[in-house]
């Protein structure tokens, strides 16, 4: 992997291990995703096809559909990023999602302030880069008020001017988009 500032990450906090998302993983995905949206109510969560289309038929292994997942000493999953590519039809920044497949990151609030979430991050996009072909564009939404989008524009995602959307939770959330420019890893 090529040595830059995008994908050079901090150290892992110590007894944290990362390992790539599997088929296997769509429960687990869920429960990130209710904690990604802020949600409490995943039943509800699922009714939502905004929300939903980034986990739903995980299980099926979809061509396009990668992530990693952050666990802690006991084995016990404490966050996870993954990226799916996500019909431009029915999204409300369709544009974007034409280009770039959309990235979901979640951390439990107990491994929240250690740069888990940067590491899973920089691990996504570099994950990304080392697909055939490379993946070298990644979109997301976040809150405006979200203290992760601190680690988005860290690791070089730039707010879309005028992709302000609707969230959830009745706020605003801002459209972010990712795009690599630089070499790509050899295979």
């Amino acid at each position: 992997m090529t040595d830059t500032p995008v994908l050079k990450a901090p150290l892992p906090p110590s007894g944290i291990t990362y390992r790539p998302t599997t088929p296997e993983d769509e429960a687990l995905l869920w429960e990130f995703l209710a904690l990604a949206a802020y949600s409490d109510d995943l039943a509800h969560l699922k009714r939502q096809p905004i929300a939903a289309r980034h986990v739903e038929g995980w299980s099926q292994n979809r061509d396009g559909d990668f992530g990693v997942i952050a666990l802690g000493e006991n084995g016990t999953a404490l966050g996870a990023c993954w990226s799916r590519w996500l019909a431009p039809e029915g999204s409300p920044y369709p544009e974007i999602q034409a280009r770039a497949p959309d990235l979901v990151l979640a951390v439990k609030a107990e491994a929240r302030g250690m740069g888990l979430g940067e590491n899973l991050v920089r691990a996504l996009l570099a994950l990304g880069l080392g697909r055939r072909p490379p993946v070298t564009g990644q979109c997301l939404n976040v809150r405006s008020t979200n203290t992760a989008r601190r680690i988005y524009e860290k690791v070089g995602f730039k707010a879309v001017p005028g992709a302000e959307i609707p969230n959830l939770a009745g706020g605003v959330s801002l459209v972010m988009e990712w795009r690599w420019d630089g070499p790509l890893p050899s295979p």
